[in-house]
């Protein structure tokens, strides 16, 4: 047994272990991009099966076309993710949809380019379907102010209507920025005066929910020359805000990814945007698109082990002490929606962290390791960090070894007493 495997077993075991502080970390889990250059997509969960809306721009099937050619002829789909074969379209001549399951039926709210030039879309038109094949005769439900217009929209249910963001090109404010509207219907919007975000700075990519009393906005944060990342926000009125920390970015890049969709293959990712989500069968699942925002992006999927409500309050949760996690967000750690139980495990099990105030000077007042087949002991001695390190298949024999530390512990000493059938050699 080498002593340096030891070591690294004991260093990963104690960092996660004794540490006093709990490190927050992002609980989604990013698969392999699918290699399709997709940007704005929707999972929603119809009768038991997983969906995505696409919206495929048609320039994308040729190679070295001019961005947004053919532009009428883009198409607003929905793919059936098991089979992954395409279902219906939804709406032609239209782009930059979005989905809501509602009532046994799924309404697409998309930007209708009419005759209009490329992105000069003035109107937002609904159409529904019970059966994902025939679907109603699509209405205008939003027009421009004059000399706006509209890109992305976003729409979920609340407590008692729904609401619908969509972004604007307002000169009061930077280009993109979000504005609300409310409904009874999913038909007749009106204005919420006042409930804007983005108003000083730079948003887009959105997506819309309302979870656990609040409404969650996610967004396009612009980190300079050139990088994008999703963050996330909250409000439990849609007029004051509560942005997530900035080290907890929702979705972020991975410039180690190159092979871009129509892109040359030297290009690395700088963006990481257009994320929207769905719950199914236990987990929720979503959907962005990487790439550089560059005339394509690169859909991918990710996974988080839990419920969207857990997975939005993980970003605003205090994890400085985890005594002081509050009881608004204790028993949302655990969900069950009749037919699957979700665990946020993290979070779950820091509220029942060991937190040391002082030093183990004692070997009784260790913290025991240890994995069912090889434990430990560890507690610290004035000047020493002392382990007792035990197997399975051992017997009482103990060998004392001091090994000299790193130079920032100079002229300490790092003392471990091991119980083993036999030793070999011993190597530094």
């Amino acid at each position: 047994m080498n002593i340096k495997i030891i070591i690294s077993i004991l260093s990963v075991l104690i960092s996660n272990s004794l540490i006093a502080q709990s490190h927050w970390n992002n609980p989604i889990q990013k698969e392999d991009p699918l290699g399709i250059p997709l940007v704005e997509t929707s999972p929603f969960v119809f009768e038991d099966r997983l969906y995505l809306l696409e919206n495929h721009q048609r320039f994308w099937d040729f190679p070295g076309e001019k961005i947004g050619t053919l532009f009428h002829e883009d198409e607003v789909r929905i793919r059936d993710i098991q089979t992954d074969k395409i279902v219906s379209v939804a709406l032609r001549n239209h782009g930059f949809g979005t989905v809501l399951t509602w009532d046994e039926r799924v309404y697409v709210f998309a930007a209708k380019y009419g005759e209009n030039k490329w992105r000069h879309i003035t109107e937002i038109t609904m159409t529904s379907s019970a059966d994902l094949k025939n679907w109603t005769k699509p209405v205008t439900v939003l027009r421009a102010a004059p000399d706006e217009f509209f890109f992305n929209t976003a729409v979920c249910r609340a407590k008692d209507k729904f609401v619908l963001l969509y972004e604007t090109n307002d000169k009061r404010w930077p280009a993109f920025t979000f504005r609300y509207m409310e409904s009874s219907d999913l038909q007749t919007w009106e204005e919420i005066p006042g409930a804007v975000y983005g108003k000083d700075k730079y948003v887009g990519g959105p997506a819309l929910y309302f979870e656990g009393g609040y409404y969650y906005t996610l967004y396009l944060e612009s980190l300079g020359n050139g990088y994008y990342e999703t963050r996330i926000t909250r409000s439990q009125d849609l007029f004051n805000w509560e942005d997530a920390p900035e080290d907890r970015p929702f979705i972020t890049f991975d410039t180690t990814h190159k092979n871009i969709p129509l892109h040359e293959p030297d290009v690395s990712e700088c963006n990481a945007s257009d994320v929207e989500l769905c719950y199914f069968r236990g987990r929720t699942i979503l959907y962005f698109t990487g790439g550089d925002q560059h005339r394509c992006g690169d859909l991918q999927r990710a996974t988080y082990e839990g419920t969207p409500q857990q997975l939005f309050e993980h970003f605003f949760k205090d994890t400085k002490n985890p005594s002081t996690l509050s009881d608004e967000i204790r028993p949302n750690t655990i969900a069950f929606d009749g037919k699957y139980l979700s665990i946020d495990q993290h979070p779950f099990l820091s509220q029942h962290d060991i937190v040391f105030l002082s030093p183990a000077v004692e070997g009784y007042e260790g913290f025991p390791l240890g994995n069912g087949d090889m434990g430990a002991m560890a507690w610290t001695p004035p000047n020493k960090l002392f382990f007792q390190i035990n197997k399975t298949n051992t017997w009482e024999s103990g060998v004392v070894i001091p090994i000299p530390v790193s130079h920032r512990m100079e002229q300490e000493w790092l003392l471990i007493a091991l119980w083993v059938t036999e030793v070999v050699s011993w190597s530094l």
